[in-house]
């Protein structure tokens, strides 16, 4: 059942997907009723969501996939079924696994046939999906944690198909269910990959850029033996919120699997690069790299000297259009700049214009500032400076 099945649109991630890799599968469940009916089983799964997302704080629901005891299979979370998303289900281990929830509490209750027959299913396409086998071992390496049974940097030796108890300080999957694991392994038997894997690695420069800046995103597509792919389509693509990840420029690996795109973003990007599948491998994709862009401003003076009394027009631009600019006025004081007004411009197709008021002698300074927001940093101008000479009601001296 797709996410939007089962009501996630009022549990929206707090941000985009991450990924890593799938080397094995383990199996949870989720601690809560079993005498859930078929029609209660999706809104148990934005309640799962929720808790998830509102109470731990995390970005989205936990488990990649998860099954109710009519053997339904429901998304969890978001990022692509068939891609290796990075959950949050087993510390330590979410970058090298999938995870698997049964609904309900599997302390002394076995799971269902029909569950039991559909994460076997699951685990035959996912894992081999992967370039991964279904029987056997594996090695991964422990990230560490507060709940990892074992310390950053260890090797540890997973059953393909596993309970998070065998990863974490957890009793999970619960008693009579991590006794069913022998028999879920039986039923998923042994399957071997049958498409070469690959991997993508890319990275993003510089971080923070001026606007129109380009930035380069570079990187090489290699098969997991190590060999460069070339010839390969690459797709560069940026994260849109709920809309997901879109793809905003296309380009093509070269000898060795090099691969570069130059961008023009127009304010912050959180890019990746990703490969779709093809020449008989498996699609991958990178890790997220994110470019921060500042906003230009420029700013003119309609004069240099002007007597006092007089109002000379402050004007400019700012790109990225923004709807206002803050101009910031300043006197000479004592060989000090000090404020003497700020006024909120509005600005019109990234242009903007205002008239100031010269009561005073003295030299003028005027900035514009943007105070950034969520799609830009702050900047600020080159000041211009206006002169004003003589007195208010008198003529004026030259100096």
């Amino acid at each position: 059942m797709p996410r939007s099945a089962w009501g996630a649109a009022d549990c929206a991630p707090r941000g985009p997907a991450a990924y890593g890799e799938v080397k094995a599968a383990f199996v949870h469940h989720t601690v809560t009723a079993n005498d859930y009916t078929p029609a209660q089983a999706p809104a148990a799964v934005l309640a799962i969501c929720r808790y998830h997302r509102n109470a731990n704080g995390w970005n989205d629901v936990g488990y990649n996939f998860l099954v109710d005891k009519y053997g339904v299979i429901y998304e969890g979370r978001a990022g692509g079924v068939g891609l290796a998303v990075l959950g949050a289900q087993a510390q330590g281990y979410n970058a090298q696994t999938t995870g698997i929830a049964n609904i309900g509490t599997h302390s002394t209750l076995p799971q269902s046939d029909a569950a039991l027959d559909s994460i076997a299913r699951l685990i035959r396409w996912k894992l081999p999906l992967h370039g991964q086998p279904t029987a056997g071992t594996v090695p991964v390496t422990s990230a560490g944690g507060a709940s990892n049974r074992f310390g950053r940097g260890q090797e540890v030796t997973l059953e393909r198909i596993s309970g998070h108890r065998d990863g974490n300080s957890t009793s999970c999957p619960g008693e009579a269910l991590y006794a069913q694991l022998p028999n879920l392994r039986a039923r998923v038997g042994g399957v071997a990959p049958v498409t070469p894997r690959t991997r993508i690695d890319a990275t993003v420069g510089p971080g923070v850029v001026r606007y129109p800046q380009q930035v380069r995103l570079k990187g090489t597509l290699r098969r997991l033996t190590g060999a460069g792919v070339s010839g390969a389509p690459v797709e560069v693509q940026a994260f849109a919120g709920r809309a997901g990840w879109r793809t905003v420029a296309r380009t093509t690996s070269a000898a060795g699997g090099a691969f570069e795109a130059l961008l023009s973003p127009p304010a912050k990007r959180v890019l990746r690069a990703r490969f779709p599948g093809g020449q008989g491998l498996l699609g991958s994709t990178s890790r997220q790299g994110v470019v921060l862009v500042r906003p230009t401003l420029t700013t003119t003076r309609s004069v240099s000297r002007a007597p006092v009394g007089r109002t000379p027009v402050i004007a400019g631009t700012i790109g990225p259009a923004k709807k206002r600019v803050l101009v910031v006025v300043e006197r000479r004081i004592g060989g000090r700049n000090r404020r003497v007004a700020r006024v909120l411009v509005p600005a019109r197709r990234g242009r903007f214009r205002t008239a100031f008021r010269l009561r005073r002698a003295g030299l003028f300074r005027f900035s514009a500032v943007f105070a950034g927001d969520a799609a830009n940093l702050s900047a600020t101008g080159v000041p211009v400076y206006v002169r004003a000479v003589g007195t208010a009601g008198g003529a004026a001296s030259r100096r």
